[in-house]
This record gives C-alpha cells, structure tokens and sequence, in this order.
C-alpha cells in the first residue's frame, strides 16, 4: 500500500489536509497583461515498495532487492526504457497566434529523500510482454540528478483551433548515484508573450500555420479545452498582448466536410454512405482514389497532398476523411516502420523519431475486401445512426474487461499485477457507474490470489468475487457473448491482444461469428494488434465490423501497443463523452464533451491526451501512429438515450410547408427527389415555407396542376443526440 509523504507545501488552501485530500496537484493560472502565470502546488508523494522480479542474474546483482516507485496522483510519468520512473505533470497552455514567447521558471528549496531506490521505466514494455525487464546500468551509475530539469516545454502546435504548448512540470529529480530525491513542493512558470519576432530557437515554427486556422473557430469541438489551462476561445481579448491579425473572411471553398475516398470496387458502397452522411447533415463528397493519384493507386504522396491542400485552402470545412477499401486498394500514409494512415490526416510529416503531429483531421478506415463486405458494413453504420433501439435500459449499459496478470520470468506469482490493466478498468467503471451507469465486469487472472493491484493498492473484496480464474475463461468468453449480444452501449478491453481477437478474457473472431443481435455495440479495443487491417487474414476489428449486430466503428491498433499508454489511451477516450475520467485543471475549469460525440474526434482527443500524460517521446509518436478509427469516423455515440424528432410536411399553393416538433442546436433539415438533394437548410425555428419554384431539378411539369403523374420529395430532419427522422411527401 503506497504511503502518503508531505512535502511540506505553502499557499496550501485554508483546511487542506494530505490525507483527507490527497497528493494531487493544485494550479492557478494567471493571465497579467502580457505574462501568463503558472503557480503549481504539489502537497505530497505517494511511496510505495516493491520486490523486483527479475531472473537474469546479472540484472539481480546491479538491482536492489527492492525498489521504490514514486507517484503523484493525477499526474503522468517521465519515462524514458530502464530510466528512473519519476512523477510529470503535462498540460496544454493555450498561446496567442501571432506572438512569441519564452519562460521564467521558478522553485522552492526542495525537500530531501535519502537512500532512495527508484525503479527503472518500462517504457518499452508492450501489452504482449511479461517479465520482461528494462534496465539502463550507466544512468543508474551517474552522479547527476535526472531529469535535468522541473521544465520541459513542447514546440507550439495546433489542437482544434488553439495554438497550444504542452508543458511538462517534474517535481522529483533524483541522483541514482547518491540515491538522493529531490522533491519540490511549489513551482511558478511565467510566460512572457512577445511580439511576432522569432525568438531565438524557434525559427522552425514561428510561422507553422496562416491566420485563419485559428480565427476559423466554427467548428470547434470544445472538449479538448478540458485539456487546456485556460481554453477559453476569447482568453487574450482584453490582454495587452500583440492581437492577431484580421483575416478578412472569404466565401468557404466548395470543399465538403467529410470526404469518403474509395477504391474502384467499392463505389456503390462508398455513394451509399455518401448519401445517408448528407441526410444526417454532414456534408459529404465520394471520390475514387484513381482520380487523385492517377492509374497508381498506391501513390500515397498524391493522397497525402490532396488532403493537406484540401484542408489548408483558407477556411476550408474539411474535417473528416474516410478511406474505403483495404490496403490493396488503399495504401496507408508511409513515413513510418508502423501500419499507419496518420498522415493521411496531419498537416505535415514527423521531423524527427519523437515528432508527435495532433491530427487536423479525423480519419478512419473501411478494410473492406469486396462490394458485399462494403456494404454490408455501410448497412450496418446506417442501422446503428438511422434507428437506435427504443430500449432505454441499452443507453445504461456498458461492459469493462480485463486480465490480471501476476508473472515474472521464472513465472513466479506473489499476487501483485504486473501490469495495470484491471485498475484502470475498474477507475473507469466506478467513473461510468458514478454518471448512472451499469457497468459489467468481465475480468479474467491467472493467479488465484489476485491481491494487490500493479501500484501496491489491496483489490477491493467485490472486485476479486467477480474476477474468474484463467482455467475458466470459457465462461467469461459466454459471458461477453452474452452481453454483446444483448448489446451494450460501449464494450472496453485491457490486455492481451492478438490479431484475432482477445487473449484474456478471450473473445475471438470465433465466438464474433456466434452473436446475433439486433442492438450493436461500440468497442474499445485497447490492446495490440485487434486492428492490424493489413495482414492477409481478417483481423478482429474486420471480423466484428462486418458482422451484423456486432460494432458498427471500433477503435483499435494495426501493431503492438504500449501498455503504459494504453491504460492512459482508454480512460481519454471515455473522458471524450462522459468528462472526469481524466482530472482537469485548474479543478474550477468546466469539462466539456467532445462535440456530436463522433469517433474520430474522440479519437483524436486521447492522441492528445497523451502528450501530457506521457510526454513528447518516440513511444507516443509511436502511439499516434497505430491507433485508428476501424470505420466510420463521423460515426455518431449513443452517449445517452436520443430524443424524438417528428416532422409534418404538406403542399400549399405550391409552396412546401414544414412543421417540425422541435429546433435543437446544429439541426439540419434537407429535401431530396430521388437522389438528388433539392435544398439543405440549418432551421432557426420550428416552421419552414419553402416556394417550389426554387427546386430547379425538379421535373419541368412538377407544378403542372394537370400532370397525370405525381411526384414525391423526401424530408429530411436530423440534430446531434436525437433520433433522426424522414417524411416522404407525395404531390
């Protein structure tokens, strides 16, 4: 059981108390003129001992028997593979367009730890590995503190219309060879915001992105603020500082929102889905990839530009992009040793190893291999929008499951997990279960005294009752079935991940095949290799795609997955909908959901997210590139039971009279003949009439009171969170 260590913080609130209160951090964020002020209060550490398990025996001899991890609550790690483990506290801090900046950092005498032994970082270490231990003999034989410094600043970058820096704090600094631990209790950084002129250092990006990028906020997704300090949209409006240029605003280029670009055999899929997407409201373009890269399909550089040159044109829409086919019609973005389309939907390519680029652009992936498979899944992403079960029970229900694994490797037990897998499911349930939502647990171990977490916290009595021993995994595989086949609102998963399926629990391509439902579920499938879309058999992602009840998008990763940044990937994306799975601070900052709740967005915000709990490293651009949207991008989450739209429309002295119950915020309204889309309107109230002159595709003799054939218009109704409707009106 880790033990509470005060650091003897000052300007601690009136009545704080460490172990009332805890050890997490507080900040106060400032905003002085030109000078944005970050006081960070970091009141104590949580200590805890373990006994390493190792079997090399020279690793055993340079080891201590134990070693102590050091943890502050709500924080991340600085960790770089068999490097010590030491607290860092990352947030974005929101910075002006146009200016410059630089940093004044200052700290307390720190509180001194002596005879420390700090484990080394398993940064390496991916979900398919046990045992396996990192261990880096010359940093633990230096007489110098690590990390150097309490600061570390990222380069600006751009994050859903914000210019941003993330800024990581260390507190802890510690000399191995000494094994002395510093500890500082109070940290202020100051920001100076200067005007346009390069600071020296930053010539590289000063200028990364024209003016309208930022001042284009109509469509932010306003949840990413929950990451930020201060996101205020309007932060620097009465500050001193150098105001942003006006760019004079420009009629919108005729590019789409969403563009769906498909192989050659996938067109009739590909229109279908284009289609339904503009009766939800989105607007929507199908391209075949020969009209962007000519007769070779695999020119991946040809996409790659025309998606940037797209997405740069001076407030341009575009923010979605669906790739329709697998990797034999498709090819993925390049640039990188991993199975990645990440920069399909980036600006730029990485510089370097360690260069993580957030995307501007929410993508996802269609594997599909033939027509039928194509629209097989397109049929089931329509039923999932387009008819979402009248069962108000299905909006309450979720499943979490996950693996307790207690291994070295000499295959030794003593009850504590090695990795983290089921603590962060159960945060992440008792989060779901405090919004009002019932939450089954579907976990697996391979001890049979699961007694302590990876941390050293005892697992709580109800959670080892519903843990099954791995022998009978079998019923916890009947168990999945039987709740997604009930149908769940979303399934997520910690643990081992194979290219069929999961290891532990197991839920396989086999048991997919075996559920029949007509409720889908979403998945969360956070392990390695569940998404590996380009491997010549179909992966689990594939299989559970395209089955019919099964998920109709999942997120899930092409490689093998890192599982420090999975446990922090996994409790992001559910923090995208139902915020507070993840801390905010300031803690008086609202949390927002990702706007519409769309998987591409949610998506992005866990990349984002884990730049500041882990860090700007080669292990997170690693990360970045890995994990994809299997599916729909723009695919919508039930995140709670919808509402009813109900629309009446009639014909009156050839005008066409619209009566809608009700006008929700971002409703979009179309009229089609066929497929022809007549109109497309953004209702601001709840009655439209509309002349029907002004449909000019219509047949020459539609207002001919004499015709002898009729004619019929479809009516379109659709708002985030509401049940999407459609009158067909005959005249």
């Amino acid at each position: 059981m880790p033990q509470l260590e005060s650091l003897n913080a000052s300007n601690l609130p009136a009545g704080h108390n460490l172990e009332t209160h805890g050890e997490k951090p507080l900040v106060d964020f400032k905003l002085d003129k030109n000078k944005l002020e970050i006081s960070y209060i970091f009141p104590g550490i949580a200590v805890s001992e373990q006994k390493h398990k190792v079997s090399d025996n020279r690793l055993r001899e340079l080891m201590p028997d134990k070693l102590h991890e050091v943890g502050i609550s709500g924080t991340g790690f600085f960790s770089e593979s068999g490097k010590l483990l030491l607290p860092s506290f990352g947030r974005f801090v929101q910075i002006p367009p146009g200016c410059d900046f630089k940093f004044k950092v200052e700290k307390n005498d720190p509180v001194v730890y002596q005879d420390m032994k700090i484990k080394p970082a398993q940064e390496n270490r991916k979900d398919e590995d046990a045992g396996i231990v990192e261990f880096d003999e010359n940093v633990y034989n230096q007489d110098q503190f690590y990390p150097e410094d309490v600061f570390e600043p990222s380069r600006p970058m751009f994050m859903d219309g914000y210019r941003v820096i993330c800024i990581h704090i260390r507190p802890l600094l510690y000399n191995p060879k000494k094994k002395l631990l510093h500890a500082y209790s109070n940290i202020k950084v100051t920001i100076e915001l200067l005007p346009g002129n390069t600071v020296e250092g930053q010539e590289g990006y000063a200028r990364e992105f024209d003016n309208w990028v930022f001042s284009d906020r109509s469509r932010s997704l306003e949840g990413f603020g929950n990451l930020i300090f201060n996101p205020s949209r309007s932060c620097f409006q009465k500050s001193e500082v150098l105001k942003l240029p006006v760019t004079q605003m420009i009629a919108r280029p005729d590019i789409p929102e969403y563009y769906i670009i498909y192989g050659a055999e996938f067109e009739k899929p590909a229109q279908k889905l284009a289609e339904w997407k503009q009766k939800k409201g989105i607007e929507t373009e199908a391209v075949r990839i020969d009209a962007i890269t000519g007769p070779d399909k695999g020119d991946f550089a040809k996409l790659k530009d025309f998606i940037r040159k797209k997405r740069k044109e001076p407030f341009s829409p575009l923010r979605y992009v669906l790739l329709f086919g697998d990797v034999a019609h498709i090819p993925t973005s390049g640039d990188t040793a991993n199975t990645s389309d990440l920069y399909f939907f980036t600006h730029r390519d990485a510089e370097d190893k360690s260069d993580c680029i957030i995307p501007w652009i929410a993508g996802g992936r269609i594997p599909a291999r033939t027509e039928k498979e194509g629209l097989d899944i397109v049929d089931q992403i329509i039923r999932y929008e387009k008819n979402p079960p009248h069962d108000r029970e299905y909006y309450n229900r979720m499943t979490v499951a996950a693996y307790f694994q207690d291994v070295d490797e000499s295959g030794q037990q003593d009850g504590r997990a090695d990795m983290s897998y089921m603590k962060t499911m159960e945060s992440i349930r008792e989060h779901m279960m405090s919004q009002g939502f019932k939450v089954n647990r579907v976990y697996v171990a391979n001890t049979r005294n699961p007694r302590e977490y990876s941390d050293g916290t005892p697992v709580p009595l109800k959670v080892k009752e519903s843990i099954l021993y791995k022998r009978n995994g079998g019923v916890a595989t009947k168990r999945l079935i039987g709740y997604v086949s009930e149908g769940q609102l979303i399934v997520g998963h910690r643990g081992h991940g194979g290219k069929d399926g999961w290891a532990n629990p197991a839920f396989k391509n086999a048991d997919v095949e075996t559920i029949s439902s007509h409720r889908q579920s979403i998945f969360f499938s956070i392990n390695c290799l569940t998404g590996s879309f380009d491997r010549q058999d179909e992966c689990f992602a594939e299989a559970i795609l395209a089955l019919n009840g099964g998920s109709p998008s999942l997120i899930a990763s092409t490689e093998l997955s890192g599982s420090w940044r999975n446990d922090s990937m996994i409790k992001a994306l559910y923090d995208a909908v139902w915020p507070g799975a993840i801390p905010t601070y300031p803690v008086t900052t609202m949390r927002y959901p990702i706007k519409y709740y769309r998987m591409g967005d949610i998506l992005n915000y866990s990349k984002a997210y884990l730049l500041t709990a882990h860090g700007i490293n080669e292990n997170t651009r690693r990360q970045f590139e890995i994990y994809h949207v299997i599916g729909d991008p723009t695919l919508h989450i039930w995140g709670e039971e919808p509402l009813t739209l109900r629309l009446h429309a009639s014909i009156s002295k050839d005008m066409l009279i619209i009566n809608m119950n009700t006008c929700p915020r971002d409703a979009v309204l179309s009229i089609w003949y066929g497929k022809t889309r007549l109109k497309r309107i953004e209702p601001t109230g709840t009655r439209l009439a509309i002349p029907l002159m002004l449909f000019e595709e219509l047949p020459r003799d539609a207002l001919d009171p004499k015709r002898a054939k009729p004619y019929s218009l479809a009516i379109c109704f659709s708002a985030p969170g509401h049940r999407y409707a459609e009158s067909t009106l005959w005249f």
